[in-house]
C-alpha cells in the first residue's frame, strides 16, 4: 500500500530553520530566534483543517523544555515533540517537502 492511498492525518515540522530562524546571525540561539510567519502560518492551515503536528529537531532532548517555550511564544500548535534526528550534511526522505519552497507548499495545499 502506498502513503499516498493513505489518509494520513499527521504532518511533521523540523524546528530550525523551518519554523524557527535559529540563523547564525542570532547565534542559533532558539530564544532569539523570530518565527519564520509564512510556515508558521502554513503549520496552523494544516491544523485548522483537522491535521495534527508534531515538531522535530535534532536538538538534544535537554532542550525540550526551551523548545516548548518557544512553540508557546510563538504560539505554534503542536501535539508532540521529538528531538534528536540525525545531525547529517543533508538527507533524504521519500515523504519530505522543503517549506521555504513555495512549489513544494503549493503541492500540499
Amino acid at each position: 500500500m502506498s502513503f499516498h492511498t493513505v489518509n494520513l492525518k499527521w504532518y511533521a515540522w523540523d524546528l530550525d530553520g523551518s519554523l524557527a530562524d535559529t540563523s547564525p546571525e542570532n547565534d542559533f540561539n532558539l530564544d532569539l530566534a523570530p518565527v519564520i510567519k509564512k510556515n508558521a502560518s502554513l503549520l496552523r492551515k494544516q491544523v485548522k483543517q483537522g491535521y495534527k503536528v508534531f515538531i522535530y529537531t535534532s536538538r538534544h532532548w535537554d532542550d525540550y523544555i526551551l523548545i516548548e517555550k518557544w512553540l508557546k511564544k510563538h504560539r505554534i500548535p503542536y501535539k508532540g515533540i521529538w528531538c534528536g534526528k540525525p545531525l547529517v550534511k543533508a538527507s533524504w526522505d521519500d515523504r519530505a517537502y522543503n517549506p521555504n519552497c513555495e512549489e513544494c507548499c503549493e503541492r500540499i495545499r
